[in-house]
């Protein structure tokens, strides 16, 4: 799947529908000439495209890993309700000290939310939600993308199990 044009982000992935997950994303930022990519096995990475040169700066790039900051005391989760979600989610990628996870609702298919397979390959973890009556479910496969109606990307475990609270007292409230 491909999708770009107008909007802020070009994004470019393999997925497999019969394991519903992805295999492979790239996502690049046009307007800075950032590029992340990563595979399921073998990480995540970031290069940047030089205009004025016409080149990647490298064409393996740098490796990136999701920071370890616990807690969400002091930190932003990136809430995603328009487009730019895929950028969010190689920020997560990158580590950035302040940034520990991204709740996406906007969700118009698979390609909205292929930018987990940066998070995941960074370290960090995602999971797929169903969102069924006034209930929050975890899909069984948890990158099930296809079903998924909320997903939550973060750095660690524990910050998906505060966003995850966070989100279903969000859902349930009359």
């Amino acid at each position: 799947m491909s999708l770009g044009g107008p909007t802020p982000t070009i994004i470019l992935a393999a997925y497999d529908s019969s394991a519903r997950e992805v295999l492979a994303c790239s996502t690049m930022e046009p307007s800075t000439g950032r590029f992340w990519f990563s595979s399921k096995g073998n990480g995540a990475f970031l290069s940047r495209f030089d205009y004025h040169s016409g080149k990647f700066n490298s064409l393996e790039g740098r490796q990136i890993h999701v920071n370890n900051k616990e807690g969400l005391k002091g930190s932003h989760v990136l809430v995603d309700v328009d487009h730019g979600f895929e950028r969010h989610y190689a920020l997560i990628a990158m580590g950035n000290p302040t940034i520990i996870g991204n709740i996406t609702t906007a969700i118009g298919g698979p390609y909205d939310v292929s930018g987990i397979r940066h998070v995941i390959e960074a370290g960090g973890v995602a999971t797929c939600y169903e969102i069924l009556g006034r209930k929050l479910y975890s899909l069984d496969n948890s990158q099930d993308i296809e079903r998924a109606d909320v997903v939550i990307s973060t750095n660690n475990h524990e910050n998906l199990n505060n966003l995850e609270k966070v989100l279903n007292s969000a859902v349930t409230k009359n």
